[in-house]
Parts: structure tokens; C-alpha cells; sequence
């Protein structure tokens, strides 16, 4: 199944740790910290996780299959 997510929704800049949002990653920033729980990112890996938990948290739930 392929599922949508909000082309808005800032599964890069959403720190996966601590869900702080990071307002100063640019599109050429490939790794980052986050400012409040020191966690190093790789961008990608990092959206990916975001976009996992959304689906778990949004999909699965609204669905009653969590």
C-alpha cells in the first residue's frame, strides 16, 4: 500500500528524537544537530524514521490496527 503524506510536513526538519523542528536546515544540509537534545542526524535516515512514526501515529492508529 502506498500512502500519502502532506508535501508540507517537515519529515527533515522534525528532530525523530525529541520532535523539536528545526527551522534553519537548508536543502544542502546533509547532517545536523539538533539544538535541544544534541542528537546528529543524517538528513535522510532521519526523515525516514519521521515518516515511519507518522504513518504508525496518523495511519495505523486512525485505521484501529495499532
Amino acid at each position: 500500500a502506498l500512502y500519502k503524506v502532506d508535501r508540507y510536513f517537515p519529515s527533515s526538519k522534525l528532530c525523530s528524537s525529541c520532535h523539536i523542528k528545526n527551522t534553519t536546515l537548508r536543502l544542502s544540509d546533509t547532517r545536523w544537530t539538533c539544538s535541544s537534545c544534541n542528537t546528529l542526524h543524517d538528513r535522510d535516515i532521519n526523515a525516514s524514521l519521521n515518516l515511519k512514526a507518522y504513518y504508525y501515529k496518523e495511519i495505523k492508529t486512525k485505521a484501529g490496527t495499532a
